[in-house]
Order: C-alpha cells, then structure tokens, then sequence
C-alpha cells in the first residue's frame, strides 16, 4: 500500500525525482514566505488587530482550482442514492497525530478534482465546460458515471476557513442508476465506488467508521450535506 516519505527520502530512493517533476515542481519565494505550485500554495500570512497593527502569523494553503460533485440517483422504487468514493489518502495522520501506516482509507459522497485535470471519457463530457466539464470528467473516472440525467450549479464552499484561502465549486450530478458501472482506479488509490442509500450513509457518518472505512472526510461530507439541504425529499423515502 503506498503511503508517504520526506523529500530527502524521495531523493535518495529515486535520484533526480525533483528535477524531473518539472513544471510540477514546488517553487519558493522566500522574500514572500510563500511556496507555490501547479497544485496550490502554502503561505506565511499575517492577521492584524482592528488597528491595523500586526497579531499573529498562520500559514495558510490553497488549493488549485477544482470541483467537489455530489452524483447520484433514484431507483425505480424512490430510492435516492449517492456515489461514496471509497479511496485510500496516505497524507492524513491517525486522530492521535501519527503517520497512518497502512494509509487511512475514507468512504467520500462525493467526486473531487482539479479544473486542470484531463480524464475520463471526451465523448461523454465534451457538451459541458469549465466546472461542469471537470465534474463530468470526475464522476467518469471516479463513481463509473454512464449516463447523466442533470448538472447544477450549487456555489462554492470552503474546506476550512481558518487555514484554507481558496474555494472549490460544488455540482450536482444526476444519474441513471441503470447505467452505473463498477470502477477502481490503483493510481487514484480508489478501492471502489458504490452507490449507497442517504440515510445509510448519514448512519455512517455518525458513527465514523464501517468496516475498516472512515466516513469522517470534511469536505466531501460538506459537499453530501449542501446536497442534501437542496433534496430533503432524499429522506421522505425511509429507504433512501
């Protein structure tokens, strides 16, 4: 199972691993205390008083652009049903601060990616653009997405607003359950996308674990929950 080493490390495993990341690389500037990437920024940022005077530093981090997409579907019978990406995540510590070793692997009700990013099917996705584009790309990769009923646009939320300076856009994906397939995806780490009913997943949830998979990912059980306030007839069925 992989999971995560220092740089030295990473140099000493596989020599010239940096120099050969390229455009990928992390950059940093020191005079504004910031590193920066293709895939985001970490930065020293300052708060100040009312006065205007400074009160403490804080790093803060963003995030490249991207999309945080809730799919879903209803059966035949009413039953509403959402795509939990269960997927394994190397940089997260255990609660106590310790490296996971093996990884942690979290169920998500929700597809993540950057604008930037180019997977999934073309033909599928080619008539939506920008955000949309990218979600359609996501659920084709991530939750086995064969056909889409409907997209909507549902703002922007913050993964953190204490340390995070960047949002991602949320969408809502409709599907036809009848054309969902299976997925894995090793390099993505995704172990699998099942399609679950609400309630079942908001149990899990609660209890934070369900065999040997934690449901306690922030920003996608943020995107579930936005959701979820836009279809509150997703519980009316008491099997959804």
């Amino acid at each position: 199972m992989p999971t995560w080493v220092s740089p030295q490390e990473a140099e000493r495993r596989l020599p010239g691993f940096f120099k050969e990341r390229g455009e990928n690389a992390w950059k940093l500037d020191v005079p504004s205390r910031r590193m920066y990437s293709r895939s985001g920024f970490a930065q020293v940022r300052v708060q100040t008083k009312p006065d205007g005077s400074p009160y403490f530093d804080h790093v803060v981090y963003g995030e490249a652009p991207g999309v945080n997409a809730v799919t879903w579907g209803v059966t035949e019978d009413g039953i509403y049903k959402v795509a939990v990406v269960v997927q394994a995540r190397p940089f997260a510590d255990t609660p106590d601060g310790q490296p996971a070793d093996p990884p942690i692997i979290f169920g998500q009700p929700a597809v993540m990616g950057s604008l930037k990013r180019v997977v999934g099917e073309e033909e599928t996705v080619e008539a939506f653009e920008k955000a949309e584009d990218c979600a359609l790309r996501e659920a084709v990769e991530e939750a086995g997405v064969g056909a889409i009923k409907a997209i909507t646009l549902l703002g922007y939320h913050n993964p953190n607003p204490a340390s995070c300076a960047t949002w991602s856009e949320l969408l809502d994906i409709e599907v036809d359950l009848t054309k969902v397939s299976e997925h894995t995806d090793k390099e993505e780490l995704i172990f699998r996308a099942e399609y679950l009913p609400v309630r079942e997943i908001l149990r899990r949830i609660g209890v934070g674990e369900h065999e040997g998979v934690n449901y306690r990912s922030a920003t996608a059980n943020s995107a579930f929950l936005v959701w979820l306030c836009r279809h509150p007839e997703a519980l009316e069925n008491k099997r959804s």
